[in-house]
């Protein structure tokens, strides 16, 4: 299951568990918090080598015979009970059994590195259309959102303004001449040490082959197949614009920001 476009351990170990009874732990924010106070842990949960201490304090904790309800439960007393600020200590079914609350310390985990403030980049994006079909390309397997598709695009270069910056983007990743028919919308994306503020344009394509420089694949799809096709989430913000436009001639312009938390 690692194996696919964007399944990391996490949903690859809820998955096996709550779908197929398998003995894997899965650990995301809310269950690093439970451990962390639970065992008075002291190493930074926002460190990327921690994950390896808090997986293997949860697969000590497992229960392998009903793993899926155990990692739910855990989830949910990290979401419910034991959360950020004001945990709700006096419910807490493990109280007894929790370090953290024994001494008094709760307030102090789980621990985190301070760090730097995240970069934040402007991305220009173009949505080319070629009749009634939509170019999109794939990402080579290694490295970040390995193997998953998008739309043509890249970073806004300093001083260029978005459109200008989407047509060379373009003409840079893909080989492709388009002209931009609108404005489609603004997007806003965390990633783990990064933002993006994504604009994104409708275009029409003018003339050239594609010619791929970093990517691995491409298609020409309807707009109605692209849920044939994993994409990152940023792309998937902006997706439902798609598929009310018009195929033969997108002439709408929409302005809004497509951030969801």
């Amino acid at each position: 299951m690692r194996q696919l476009p964007g399944i990391g351990d996490y949903i690859a170990s809820a998955v096996l568990s709550i779908g197929f009874d398998q003995p894997y732990a899965s650990v995301d924010g809310n269950v690093k918090r439970v451990l962390a106070r639970l065992f008075k842990i002291e190493v930074p949960v926002n460190q990327a080598k921690g994950l390896a201490v808090f997986k293997t304090a949860a697969d000590k904790l497992l229960d392998r015979g009903n793993p899926g309800i155990f990692n739910q439960a855990m989830m949910e007393l990290g979401a419910v009970v034991c959360q950020p600020r004001n945990p709700k200590c006096d419910s807490c079914p493990i109280q007894s059994h929790c370090a953290a609350y024994k001494d008094g310390s709760i307030h102090k985990y789980p621990l985190r590195l301070s760090r730097d403030p995240v970069p934040e980049y402007p991305i220009a994006v173009g949505v080319i259309y070629r009749k009634d079909r939509l170019l999109i390309t794939r990402r080579p397997a290694e490295g970040l959102l390995g193997g998953l598709w998008e739309f043509p695009g890249g970073k806004i270069e300093k001083g260029e303004d978005p459109a200008s910056g989407c047509l060379r983007e373009i003409r840079e990743e893909v080989g492709l001449e388009v002209t931009i028919d609108s404005y489609l919308t603004k997007v806003k994306h965390a990633y783990t040490h990064f933002r993006i503020v994504m604009e994104v344009f409708r275009c029409r394509y003018v003339s050239g082959e594609v010619k791929l420089k970093a990517h691995t694949a491409y298609r020409w799809v309807r707009p109605e197949e692209l849920d044939n096709f994993p994409f990152p989430k940023a792309n998937l913000k902006f997706m439902h614009f798609l598929y009310s436009s018009s195929k033969e001639d997108p002439e709408v312009t929409v302005e809004s920001v497509g951030e969801q938390r």
